[in-house]
């Protein structure tokens, strides 16, 4: 069986993994001649193996999955590009350390091509945020977690490349202390608890 079939047939039976109806040999083999046109699979420039899969069957591929050959049967998965409104754009890409582990994701939360959001992780874990909310091709929010809790959270409100208002959270993501720098040194100069 060569990989492009192990591949595709994983996925349909990932695809029909979660439904209760028995399917017959059939009626399989349909399902599977049906996925094997929305999947390709090529190797890219730089060596990486791209399975390219259209979710929608619009005849557009969505989602892109770019992974590192570790053995003869073994890939890893390195990085995965998603359209996920379908307007042709890479909206969300995903990045893997070698243990296969998510190490950040970029988003474009309005779909205006640009992206405004990244998640970094550490085993698995969310660990900090950073959001560019005015658009302007910047971070000015930052956001800390511990064990997938916001425990922190730090701003730029005044776009000078320097944080001026931060907050404070408990266990429950309520704020508790906020603090404010007023005179633009850097310093917080208001706390309020």
């Amino acid at each position: 069986m060569s990989r492009t079939t192990a591949l595709l047939g994983l996925a349909l039976l990932t695809l029909l993994g979660g439904c209760k109806k028995q399917y017959a040999d059939d009626d399989f083999n349909d399902a599977y001649e049906s996925l094997q046109k929305h999947v390709s699979e090529k190797v890219t420039e730089d060596g990486l193996l791209l399975v390219e899969v259209d979710l929608d069957k619009d005849e557009d591929f969505d989602v892109y999955n770019y992974y590192r050959e570790l053995t003869k049967n073994k890939r890893l998965l390195v990085r995965k590009e998603v359209d996920s409104n379908r307007d042709g754009r890479i909206d969300i890409i995903s990045k893997f350390d070698d243990q296969g582990d998510l190490q950040t994701e970029d988003m474009d939360r309005d779909f205006n091509g640009t992206f405004d959001w990244t998640d970094h992780y550490q085993n698995g874990r969310r660990v900090m945020s950073e959001v560019d909310s005015d658009s302007d091709g910047t971070a000015d929010i930052f956001s800390y977690y511990n064990k997938g809790k916001i425990t922190r959270k730090e701003r730029d409100r005044d776009n000078d490349g320097r944080i001026d208002y931060w907050e404070r959270y408990d266990e429950d993501g309520l704020v508790i202390k906020t603090g404010a720098d007023t005179d633009g040194d850097g310093k917080m100069d208001v706390r309020e608890e």
